[in-house]
């Protein structure tokens, strides 16, 4: 099995992408071939979970309350993502437990990694395609982090550390994500977290904003999740991407 932050590097025609290093067996299911469907259904049949924007969410099949479990994916760095290689699918490569409470699944970080390409033989305009591919010598591999989510908790292992955030600081850290890049004033954070009624002081989002970056081990200074803007507010930067 791969080590946390093990490098997965190209090798022989029967290469194992990242993913497949990590959960085996299970990721045949999302590949070529597979059901047409973009969803995991837990065992108890009362959630589903799926990728959204790189990110993994859960449906509630009875409420269709939709949850992210996540919120720092992006593009090449992206949560049990299916494509690692020329056949992919929108199908999220996850494992649930037997008893639908913990998805194991995985983050695979592919920025600055070499492309290969192809370019289809049918009549007409060729269409080409690219997809992450490291080849032997390169100075950038993919790598990959365990990951497993408690869904109702939802608290996040990764490597086997966990990353602890309360549920209103979990829900600061969604409503920055949903619109990345963008300000979001102290008031406007305020409303989409604590609601329309609150009345306190607005510095009450500063001292959680810190509070999340100290979990996630985040720098104020040199921010890579998010960034201030003074005597605005706040927005999810990702600078790390």
């Amino acid at each position: 099995m791969l080590q946390p932050g093990a490098e997965v590097t190209a090798g022989t025609d029967a290469r194992m992408n990242a993913a497949e290093a990590v959960l085996g067996p299970a990721l045949a299911m999302g590949r070529g071939g597979a059901p047409a469907r973009t969803d995991v259904p837990s065992p108890d049949g009362r959630r589903t979970a799926f990728i959204r924007d790189w990110n993994l969410w859960v449906r509630d099949l009875a409420t269709k309350k939709e949850t992210a479990l996540t919120t720092d994916g992006v593009q090449d760095f992206g949560y049990a993502t299916d494509n690692a290689g020329w056949a992919k699918s929108d199908r999220p490569i996850l494992v649930w437990s037997p008893d639908s409470k913990k998805i194991a699944t995985f983050q695979q970080d592919q920025r600055k990694v070499g492309e290969m390409y192809l370019v289809n033989t049918t009549a007409g305009h060729p269409t080409l395609q690219a997809w992450k591919y490291p080849l032997p010598g390169d100075e950038v591999v993919s790598m990959i982090h365990r990951v497993v989510i408690d869904v109702d908790a939802r608290e996040v292992e990764r490597n086997g550390e966990s990353v602890e955030l309360s549920a209103l600081e979990f829900d600061l850290l969604v409503a920055l994500a949903r619109t990345p890049g963008r300000v979001l004033t102290r008031r406007q954070l305020l409303e989409k977290v604590w609601g329309y009624d609150f009345f306190g002081d607005e510095r009450v989002v500063d001292v959680h904003v810190r509070s999340i970056r100290k979990a996630l081990g985040d720098n104020a200074e040199a921010p890579e999740v998010i960034g201030t803007v003074r005597g605005v507010g706040y927005k999810f930067v990702a600078a790390r991407l």
